[in-house]
């Protein structure tokens, strides 16, 4: 006897184009919804796509603050593709429990490229997937982790 469970995954935002084979990578463990646009996304839509996503891959020309986090009640994680996180209010994220990583790139590759793949890990990592399960590479707030695994 087979069983066919549907099980739901987690919706996400990328609000920034990737390579396809990232989106493929991604597509194994969760809903994908795309920004489209050429700029960033502006705030109100930022906050309005957001809602209801557990996770969101960001680039540094998106913000997300204090006033935008009581919103996020599903937000669990922020990768961001860049190598800091100037543009993400880390200190009021963590106080909400929602990592946050950055996406260092390895020396030789293709800068967007690079982050993209590493923003990608440290996101199916955040959520249990992948030989770094439940503990991404990048992760800025450390304290979010258990000690038990």
């Amino acid at each position: 006897m087979r069983l066919n469970l549907k099980l739901g995954r987690h919706p996400i935002l990328i609000t920034h184009e990737v390579p396809a084979d990232v989106l493929e990578r991604l597509d194994r463990f969760f809903e994908i919804e795309l920004y489209e646009g050429k700029a960033p996304p502006p705030r109100d839509k930022l906050l309005t796509r957001l809602h209801e996503k557990a996770g969101v891959i960001t680039t540094d020309r998106d913000t997300i603050d204090q006033d935008m986090i009581p919103a996020l009640r599903s937000l669990k994680v922020v990768c961001n593709m860049a190598e800091h996180c100037d543009n993400l209010d880390v200190p009021a994220l963590t106080h909400a429990g929602i990592m946050v990583t950055t996406a260092p790139v390895p020396p030789g590759e293709s800068v967007h490229e690079a982050r993209a793949r590493r923003a990608a890990e440290n996101l199916i990592a955040a959520f249990g997937f992948g030989r770094m399960g439940g503990k991404p590479a990048d992760l800025v707030n450390p304290e979010l982790l258990c000690n038990c695994c």
